[in-house]
């Protein structure tokens, strides 16, 4: 009777500090561009299925010098895995202006397989438009003016996002794309009302193309 008890409160105890310690799993990232070459640092997100929150704040990475960074502790479950490196022209493709034509790399961990490799290529890069907001009456800069930038021809691709003075915007290359900027106390300004400044009502640039645009706003008279 003794060693029955003994055994049941040994088996209550193994339970118990694997219901406490979760298994780990780790997820080896490599990222490169187009042709192979390695990316330093860039950031790479182990995100949640689409249609599901993960529990906690998703984990990240940055790759070093060989283009590769790991968590080993990653909770056992599955992961869609993307990477980034907007200062180079690769965008969040979290963002479905960005991503919708790129699909993440799912990555199951099990207790029976909690490692896995993965490689993931960025690219092509993304062209920059940099605007400027000034005052049409002053000329005097527009602090923090938000800008919204969509495909016209892709529901669901709108990105609006608060800018500094200078804003540098990536943009999808290749594609038609319609600016929206707007500030406190000013008009909406949209693009496809100054056929000066493109004749299209559009923004197209290729990859790692510059533009620099300096869009006038006019104030809003109060009511």
């Amino acid at each position: 009777m003794r060693s029955q008890s003994a055994f049941l409160v040994a088996c209550f105890l193994v339970g118990s500090i694997a219901w406490s310690s979760p298994l780990k799993g780790r997820i080896l990232v490599k990222v490169t561009d187009q042709v192979g070459n390695p990316i330093a640092g860039a950031t790479v997100a182990f995100n949640a299925p689409p249609g599901r929150l993960l529990l906690y704040s998703a984990p990240e990475c940055e790759t070093d010098s060989s283009g590769e960074c790991s968590r080993s502790d990653l909770l056992i479950d599955t992961y869609y895995v993307t990477a980034m490196k907007i200062s180079e022209g690769y965008p969040d493709l979290t963002f479905n202006l960005y991503g919708r034509k790129r699909k993440p790399v799912a990555v199951e961990l099990t207790s029976e397989s909690p490692t896995s490799n993965v490689s993931f290529a960025l690219g092509p890069k993304c062209g920059v438009l940099t605007i400027t907001a000034i005052d049409d009456a002053t000329g005097s800069p527009v602090p923090s003016p938000r800008i919204t930038i969509r495909n016209p021809s892709e529901p669901g691709t709108q990105l609006s996002t608060g800018q500094a003075l200078g804003s540098r915007i990536l943009i999808p290359p290749d594609e038609d794309i319609t600016v929206e900027v707007s500030a406190e106390g000013h008009k909406p300004w949209h693009l496809e009302e100054h056929p000066e400044l493109s004749p299209t009502g559009v923004v197209h640039l290729h990859s790692q193309d510059r533009q620099e645009m300096t869009v006038r706003l006019k104030r809003q008279r109060p009511d």
